[in-house]
């Protein structure tokens, strides 16, 4: 059932008209601001896009920075966080092993895309179980998982190793009262 979705939805998300995704995605960074300005947030640990459909967040990213807020990005292969900064001109990646925050746990955010997700934050990706591992490693972390609008959905199956999200936002909605 979960392969025969992620078919589905990625072919959904690849079709996906450009004025769609660019208003999606400033309706996304824009609720993200917001919900960081109202928080106690010290680190931001986000994804980079990578396949189509995904929302970017480069401006939301760019409003961590200017906001002096340590933001690193998942690296494309998963294996460590790479520290993003506003000086471009840095000749040296730094990178950090994907647990190395969590002794700052409830500080930190957590953004996750997503092919779909339920009202009970519990996220389908892409098959590997990267973002459950990974969301091991921070319990009381805030995790968003980010999303269009038609990838959420009121069900969908769950194996025991899934890990629910804190908040689901997408283009329309910012979810927090996941059951």
């Amino acid at each position: 059932m979960k392969n025969s979705l992620r078919r589905i939805l990625s072919n959904c998300l690849k079709t996906l008209p450009a004025s769609i995704e660019t208003y999606a995605e400033a309706a996304i960074n824009h609720r993200l601001k917001n919900e960081v300005t109202r928080s106690k947030f010290q680190v931001v640990i986000g994804y980079s896009k990578f396949f189509k459909g995904e929302i970017s967040l480069d401006s939301f990213y760019k409003f961590c920075l200017r906001a002096k807020l340590k933001l690193l990005l998942v690296s494309v292969d998963g294996s460590c966080l790479i520290e993003c900064s506003e000086d471009k001109s840095a000749s040296a990646e730094v990178k950090f092993p994907l647990n190395y925050f969590s002794c700052l746990d409830k500080q930190v955010l957590i953004l996750a895309p997503c092919l779909a997700v339920d009202l009970s934050g519990v996220r389908l990706g892409r098959g590997k179980g990267f973002y459950d591992s990974f969301f091991r490693s921070y319990p009381s972390a805030t995790k968003i998982v980010v999303c269009h609008d038609f990838q959420i959905f009121k069900k969908l199956p769950k194996d025991p190793w899934d890990m629910a999200t804190t908040f689901i936002v997408s283009e329309s909605k910012f979810i927090s009262n996941l059951s």
